[in-house]
């Protein structure tokens, strides 16, 4: 069996230990979506009018300030920043573990909200916000996804800030949650893919680091087995970083004494149907 790095999928059940997480996430985009459902179908339908160069679908004109489709603009500017959070989103996802520096996290969280409470209440809506607001709540988004700092309130207090109105803080917040929110679960998956019966399919889905989640797999596929070949296992895979294969090296050392840990690199069909950052350990079962 093999990892591969990220999936793009849509999400299925999975694992019983996945499934709990997948499902509390899905709630959150679910309830966002009917909370603010009027403005999700006022953006699509003006968005469309834009498109159609300010015209409504019979061809006429549409006057006034279409302020549902500035708002999309928005937000689809203060999700941009989220992508300078890829290259290190594994090694924040290590602070997870760090139990004292989440703690001061969630004491900053409550010190943003208490000083956003008390601030005097700004003017600024979707009519009148600037893309700089858009970008400076977008960069502090980014910093949001330390853990122990909340996305929300981080995202609400920095509304604040910068002149919202109370309401339209909040608003921009959630609406402005639902790329987030959904493209960082996406990327977080990692699958394992199976071979049964003579035929691939994907397996478990780790969710985490790939560091992680590659200890987790070994682990699974390893630990507590009596029915293995300990005279060689195979450590394949299609370009990892060093770090990252010498995870898997010391893994699968505690797991079982194997006499001989051969690394290869993985052939062109595992390669061109994976991509690169696909790692798997191969090994022989004792004969029943």
């Amino acid at each position: 069996m093999i990892l591969v790095r990220d999936i793009r999928l849509p999400l299925s059940a999975g694992e019983e230990h996945m499934f709990f997480d997948v499902l509390l996430h899905l709630g959150t985009l679910i309830s966002i979506c009917v909370c603010y459902w009027g403005d999700i179908v006022a953006m699509v339908r003006e968005v469309f009018i834009v498109l159609r160069g300010g015209r409504r679908a019979d061809g006429t004109p549409v006057q006034g300030n279409l302020g549902a489709a500035r708002l999309f603009l928005m937000i689809v500017v203060g999700t941009l920043p989220l992508f300078l959070v890829l290259p290190i989103n594994d090694s924040v996802e290590q602070l997870y573990y760090i139990t004292p520096f989440i703690g001061v996290a969630l004491l900053l969280t409550g010190c943003m909200l208490f000083v956003s409470d008390r601030m005097a209440p700004g003017k600024r809506t979707e009519k009148n916000m600037r893309f700089r607001d858009a970008l400076i709540i977008g960069l502090c988004q980014c910093v949001a996804t330390i853990p122990g700092l909340s996305r929300s309130g981080t995202t609400i207090s920095v509304g604040c800030f910068v002149g919202f109105e109370r309401k339209f803080a909040v608003r921009y917040a959630f609406l402005l949650s639902i790329p987030a929110v959904l493209g960082a679960n996406l990327l977080k998956l990692k699958p394992c893919i199976e071979v049964r019966d003579g035929k691939m399919g994907v397996g478990k889905k780790y969710r985490g680091s790939f560091d992680h989640c590659l200890e987790a797999y070994i682990t699974d596929q390893l630990s507590g087995r009596e029915d293995l070949e300990l005279s060689r296992i195979f450590i394949t895979h299609s370009g990892v970083e060093e770090h990252t294969l010498q995870v898997a090296l010391d893994t699968v050392r505690r797991l079982q004494p194997f006499a001989e840990i051969c690394v290869t690199r993985a052939g062109c069909t595992i390669s061109s149907h994976c991509g690169p950052g696909t790692i798997g350990v191969l090994f022989v079962r004792k004969n029943s």
